[in-house]
């Protein structure tokens, strides 16, 4: 008797009579507790000292840890709506998945690759790349970022759009679900940098939404989204890029970064047009 009280589904009726609100509420409430016993002794570990910003170094361990939790609670989730993971978040266990995934892996990383060729030509920025460290630091960071991109799609695009879509329905959803995963940015940034990504990053999360539109499922965002963390994380682990002084911070971004600059969200919104005008 005792085992049948604690199975998900008998809290099926509860969850399903929460508001979409109070659900999204819940939902990263129980991540969170989850989570801090985990980031306690990790944070410990790595020296990090809350409530300070933790460091490059410190934050990639403590990320992967919070997003650990995510495949269990996004089960209990669809779990409780009685539906699955296609219905809940558009994810399916299929070939064809993963090639929309490789896709948006050789869409990512091929845009990056223009953007960067252009701002070389136009002497931007200083392409210099050790090629035996990259190739041997690559699978690796690949393998972060598909997990990263993952969690945060089916989060992000999956889970709070799916749920924002019952009360405001449409791009309402959309926009809100994304100016959430551009807020749940801030906490892991000091302000003076993270402020600038916002617009970006909300930008960004739009793209990946008309992605999710066009395809009917999470694939190609999440190949999209993983080309391009694979893509600057890898060039960031060899410092291969260093930015001149040619075009203002405004407009590259501070120290480069691409969702804190016009040039960057000029191109996140040429990436969604031209997404947008794919058959």
């Amino acid at each position: 008797m005792g085992a049948e009280f604690l199975r998900v589904s008998d809290f099926a009726p509860a969850w399903q009579g929460l508001a979409p609100i109070a659900r999204i509420a819940v939902f990263l409430l129980v991540w969170l507790v989850a989570w801090l016993p985990l980031a306690i002794v990790l944070g410990r570990r790595l020296g990090w000292q809350f409530p300070q910003h933790p460091t490059p170094a410190q934050k990639l361990p403590l990320v992967l840890s919070l997003y650990a939790w995510a495949p269990a609670l996004l089960w209990a989730a669809a779990t409780l709506s009685r539906q699955s993971w296609q219905g809940a978040y558009g994810w399916f266990w299929t070939w064809a998945f993963v090639g929309q995934v490789v896709l948006g892996l050789g869409l990512g990383l091929g845009s990056l690759v223009l953007l960067w060729g252009l701002a070389r030509s136009r002497q931007w920025l200083t392409l210099t790349i050790s090629w035996p460290q990259l190739l041997g630091l690559a699978p690796l960071i690949l393998l972060v970022a598909l997990i990263i991109s993952s969690v945060e799609e089916l989060v992000f695009r999956g889970f709070l759009i799916g749920e924002l879509g019952h009360s405001v329905g449409g791009w309402a959803a959309i926009a809100l679900a994304n100016l959430l995963f551009a807020l749940l940015h801030l906490p892991w940034e000091p302000l003076r940098t993270g402020l600038p990504q916002l617009p970006g990053l909300w930008v960004m999360g739009l793209v990946l939404s008309v992605s999710v539109i066009k395809t009917g499922d999470l694939g190609l965002a999440v190949g999209l989204h993983g080309g391009w963390v694979w893509a600057i994380a890898s060039l960031d682990a060899v410092a291969a890029l260093q930015y001149t002084d040619k075009l203002p911070t405004w407009v590259m971004g501070h120290n480069g970064n691409l969702t804190a600059g016009l040039l960057g969200i000029g191109f996140l919104s040429l990436m969604g047009a031209g997404l947008w005008a794919w058959p």
